[in-house]
């Protein structure tokens, strides 16, 4: 699915949100494949500054047998911002990383059988 950076932008916040990352300055681009190599996405985070830039790979550069989900990515690259942060820190900020995802993934779950 081929998504523009506006409507990335916004789905960017929106998982911000379900992921607790809605205090992060995340930045998201679409980018050409040459700038990323053979990834979809890729996320440069600085953990003090709790900043990432996410580059997602524009979908004419995609050659795989799998289709491409723009939306997939950025989850995928958001949850790097999730885990690579927790295990730069440790210890307790581990723990509330997996308890974050567990919490939104309940919230999935519950959402989808209303």
């Amino acid at each position: 699915m081929h998504l523009d950076e506006a409507k990335l932008r916004e789905l960017c916040r929106e998982w911000q949100g379900i992921l607790g990352l809605t205090h992060w300055d995340i930045a998201v681009e679409v980018v050409r494949g040459v700038e990323i190599g053979d990834a979809r996405g890729r996320a440069d985070i600085s953990v003090a500054d709790e900043q990432a830039l996410i580059r997602i790979k524009d979908p004419a550069d995609h050659h795989g047998y799998f289709p491409y989900d723009m939306e997939q990515t950025l989850v995928h690259e958001l949850l790097h911002v999730v885990l690579d942060a927790a295990l730069e820190a440790g210890g307790v900020c581990y723990e509330r990383a997996i308890d974050r995802l567990a919490r939104a993934m309940v919230r999935m779950g519950r959402a989808a059988k209303a």
